[in-house]
């Protein structure tokens, strides 16, 4: 589970400053990603990231692991700090510029977000996450 600690992002956009969005928009892509991509670093500062499925639920982000854990729980366990990203929407976009030919890029809708992790041991919090997880991928 991934707790949210003040604004979803706490540093402002540097490149392109003017696509930045609002929180709401944020929660509207946080709520309708199909997975996120949580970042940790390891012991010995390297950084690992892992596609996981989530489901937002107000302020949290519930985090869908495997009860094995893993080098990402290693690295929670010692560190709960996160940085966690969810993308969608994906398009490739050519550019032309004046009918001269331009260049390629995509275009999508993403957000990043921080925050610390904590281990949901609760029964009562563990039913509930894993039902909010299933209205997300199996409604």
């Amino acid at each position: 589970m991934l707790d949210k600690k003040g604004p979803i992002m706490h540093q402002p956009m540097k490149q392109l400053p003017e696509r930045a969005i609002s929180e709401e928009e944020a929660r509207e892509i946080l709520h309708d990603a199909e997975y996120c991509v949580v970042a940790t670093v390891d012991e010995d500062g390297h950084p690992y990231a892992t596609p996981l499925s989530y489901a937002l639920d107000k302020d949290t982000l519930l985090i869908h692991t495997g009860a094995a854990g893993g080098q990402k729980t290693d690295d929670w366990e010692r560190d709960p700090r996160v940085c966690v990203t969810a993308a969608m929407d994906m398009e490739p976009v050519f550019v032309e510029e004046n009918g001269e030919p331009g260049f390629f890029t995509t275009r999508f809708a993403s957000v990043i977000a921080t925050g610390t992790v904590r281990r949901v041991t609760e029964m009562a919090e563990i039913r509930r996450a894993l039902a909010l997880l299933c209205l997300k991928y199996a409604p």
